[in-house]
């Protein structure tokens, strides 16, 4: 059978729901710990991540939307755990970064799929703004920066060492192949380079990082 889409109210509902648990979750902290931090930030949260849908609207920029939507987990890992941990640590900056450039510079390779039909709609991304060349040297951009963001991540916290650097390195070369495969094949291999190997170099690094930390 196939999937029956949902109308726009049960979209309507899901949202709500969604939101609500949301900000329950966020209010457990401050019960629980005392830390109020998440629910004063949780709306604006909320409202930031609801608006990337509008972006391609009225600016190319909407990859870095998505990507600073992503790149909000380790910063609202760190409040909810230490508030005071985004003044202390550069380190939660520096993987933010690495969030947010690895995600819009997928998420311009991934819009190579719509360019058509954004630049008939007048929609703006980067394929419709700058060209599939242009965009995909842009979406190398992010990528390198990406790379430089976890690197920088590794080298100062002192828990990290050779996994995590190892880690680096494997994400430095299933990028490269992400491209390379985007260069040879363009979009027909998108489940590949968007669901498999991206999700790949998320459990690497992940995977990395907390035994790096726990293993002496």
């Amino acid at each position: 059978m196939g999937r029956v889409p949902l109308s726009s109210n049960q979209d309507g509902i899901a949202w709500v729901l969604t939101a609500v648990l949301f900000l329950l979750v966020c209010t457990s902290f401050g019960v629980l710990f005392a830390n109020w931090w998440p629910l004063w930030l949780g709306a604006p949260v909320i409202l930031w991540i609801s608006l990337y849908g509008l972006a391609k609207r009225f600016t190319q920029f909407c990859h870095v939307w998505l990507g600073s939507s992503l790149a909000l987990s380790p910063l609202a890992a760190a409040i909810a755990i230490d508030p005071s941990a985004l003044a202390d640590s550069s380190a939660i900056w520096f993987l933010a970064l690495m969030v947010l450039f690895w995600v819009a510079g997928f998420d311009v390779i991934y819009a190579l799929q719509d360019v058509e039909v954004d630049a008939r709609d007048g929609l703006r991304s980067m394929p419709s703004s700058l060209g599939v060349s242009g965009a995909l040297a842009v979406s190398r951009i992010m990528h390198l920066a990406s790379i430089l963001s976890l690197i920088t991540v590794v080298w100062i916290v002192p828990q990290f060492g050779g996994l995590m650097f190892l880690a680096a390195g494997m994400m430095a070369a299933l990028l490269l192949v992400e491209h390379l495969t985007v260069h040879r094949w363009g979009t027909s291999k998108m489940a590949l380079t968007f669901f498999t190997l991206n999700g790949v170099l998320s459990c690497v690094v992940g995977l990395a990082g907390v035994l790096d930390i726990i293993l002496p």
